[in-house]
């Protein structure tokens, strides 16, 4: 995990020294920004997009782990402005071809009450082992990859026999950082206690959900793998 993180602090280094020739060396041609969701950059745009941030004297940093799952690095992140100002987001960067970035998504927004009421009741409802209270913010439709990349589980039932897990390895879950808003979707770290194999388990995910025209969540994914697994005891 420590080439992923040195990969996206050096992404973050070039970016906070406006070094744009060096940072697009890191992308691929056909590369995509969406930041945040639904503002999409691409071609020479994506360019235009850093030589920006740099020529404002925008500085980013990471606060929090990286978690790499399939070809995806996901990070917690904090935008500065020169005027005080700043801005959480968390940011999901896909690899392309020869392990270049392919796309960056950005999640940040103003703060959704339901989308943060609704993560709240779901660690609830992990603590309290008690996955039948899932139906009530999932979308009979929901499909959950945990972590991405897996075979996902659909609908009330797949999901329901998913995280009755929880039950049996003493799941703590906790919300790990900011809850990041970005128009249909939210997305937040979440740290896991958890018993595995006579262990006692720290866990480190970073989980994206979708949401519908209803408030519920139609889809969620898992970024994480061993490397953000630690024994406490």
């Amino acid at each position: 995990m420590s080439q992923v993180s040195d990969f996206i602090d050096s992404y973050l280094m070039l970016c906070n020294q406006g070094s744009i020739d060096q940072l697009m060396n890191l992308f691929t041609v056909d590369a995509t920004i969406e930041d945040p969701i639904a503002t999409r950059f691409s071609g020479d745009t994506v360019r235009s997009f850093y030589q920006s941030a740099a020529a404002m004297g925008v500085k980013f940093s990471r606060t929090g782990a990286t978690r790499m799952a399939s070809h995806y690095i996901a990070f917690p992140l904090r935008v500065q402005y020169p005027s005080g100002a700043s801005i959480d987001a968390i940011e999901i960067v896909a690899l392309g071809q020869g392990g270049r970035i392919q796309s960056v998504h950005a999640y940040w927004g103003p703060t959704d009450d339901n989308k943060v009421i609704t993560i709240e009741r779901y660690i609830d409802s992990l603590n309290n082992r008690d996955s039948n209270n899932l139906s009530d913010f999932f979308d009979p439709s929901i499909g959950i990859e945990d972590p991405i990349g897996s075979p996902p589980r659909f609908g009330f039932e797949g999901t329901k026999q998913f995280y009755g897990l929880a039950a049996t390895i003493n799941l703590q879950a906790e919300l790990g950082g900011v809850i990041c808003c970005a128009g249909n979707f939210a997305a937040f770290p979440l740290t896991v206690l958890m018993d595995n194999r006579g262990q006692r388990m720290r866990f480190e995910g970073l989980d994206l959900f979708e949401y519908n025209d209803a408030g519920r969540i139609i889809s969620g994914k898992v970024f994480w793998s061993g490397e953000n697994m630690t024994v406490v005891g």
